[in-house]
């Protein structure tokens, strides 16, 4: 509980905190981060939906009595960018993720972007998680997950 409080008050300094140099987000395998999609490129195979990039960074920190930084009790800002096939008119496109507190959730609604020449159509989702994460997209319409070949995708806190 404390957890959650601690993350609603740090998301609300994000105007007056000095925010930090970006840190890129890894997939515990193969998808690299990058700032903005890579639109003319195709980065989707066959899948329905497909995380095409992400980026993140620090804008809140928890230190302790010492001054120690906790690392996994960080707030990151993220964007990720996302392909979709063109399955439904509505769409819900989101994260399912579990930070800091344990607790598995969906972010917000992603917001469409554009439709690629191939058809594809790209959206955008930009949060905030507590600390280190680990997610999938859903894109609850068609019933189609993208979690990394069953790894899921993880958002570190250098």
């Amino acid at each position: 509980m404390k957890s959650k409080c601690l993350i609603k008050l740090m998301s609300g300094l994000v105007a007056t905190t000095c925010l930090l140099a970006p840190i890129q987000a890894s997939a515990s395998t193969v998808a690299t981060a990058k700032a903005q999609p890579t639109v003319a490129a195709a980065t989707v195979t066959d899948q329905v939906v497909k995380l095409d990039s992400i980026t993140s960074r620090s804008i809140a920190n928890i230190h302790d009595d010492n001054n120690y930084w906790h690392a996994p009790y960080a707030v990151e800002e993220y964007t990720a960018y996302v392909l979709v096939e063109n399955k439904s008119y509505d769409k819900t496109i989101v994260l399912h993720y579990i930070d800091a507190d344990g607790v598995w959730k969906d972010s917000e609604k992603a917001t469409y972007v554009e439709t690629r020449s191939d058809g594809k159509e790209l959206w955008v989702l930009h949060g905030f998680v507590g600390g280190n994460a680990i997610f999938a997209v859903n894109y609850k319409e068609a019933n189609a997950w993208d979690n990394n070949n069953g790894l899921n995708y993880r958002l570190y806190n250098n």
